[in-house]
């Protein structure tokens, strides 16, 4: 997200260009800095909008059949036991597609924790060994009907049929891009 201003015929207006495209244009009238009702729902809604739904609607020919977002406070309808584990690591958002390809099936997470230390303590927890490598800056483990991406404060897993890393790739480039230090781990 990104955020500029200037001044105006009638007071400061600032605006902010979400990670989705859609762009926000506040006007703060006198310095007031009072924001309608309206103005504040619709930044609500959009900076909603611009956490979730960051994996492809498709993508080098799977289609998605099921999206759901999933929401800290509903972990446990969705994660079961590990509820408790993603708290621990910091998650912030999360959401599940199903994909299909001719009769393959494909389900896939993305979960953002609050930091790189969560999102590779979830990573280290769920690879098992002889599975990770380092793929472009990414950890990632594979096997055969799974892969896990940790890129910076997201974990993306993958299960059911089998994905190159050039279609892994395709499902990370809809995520933002990283800040400098989101792709920090922290220091001992």
């Amino acid at each position: 997200m990104s955020w500029g201003g200037y001044s105006g015929s009638q007071g400061p207006l600032f605006y902010s260009t979400l990670p989705n495209g859609c762009m926000i244009n506040l006007m703060m009238w006198s310095g007031n800095m009072k924001l309608t009702a309206m103005a504040s729902a619709l930044l609500f809604v959009l900076l909603g909008v611009s956490a979730q739904a960051q994996l492809p609607d498709s993508f080098s020919g799977w289609e998605t059949t099921n999206f759901r977002p999933v929401s800290p406070d509903r972990l446990a309808e969705f994660v079961g036991g590990d509820a408790a584990l993603l708290r621990e690591y910091g998650v912030v958002t999360g959401e599940h597609r199903e994909y299909s390809r001719a009769d393959a099936k494909l389900a896939v997470t993305l979960w953002k924790m609050k930091d790189t230390s969560g999102s590779f303590g979830l990573y280290t927890f769920y690879r098992e060994i002889g599975t990770a490598s380092l793929e472009a800056g990414n950890r990632v483990a594979i096997w055969p009907n799974r892969l896990l991406i940790h890129h910076g404060p997201y974990l993306l897993d993958a299960q059911g049929a089998s994905l190159t890393m050039g279609e892994a790739k395709r499902l990370l480039a809809g995520i933002s891009p990283l800040r400098q230090d989101e792709n920090l781990l922290p220091s001992l």
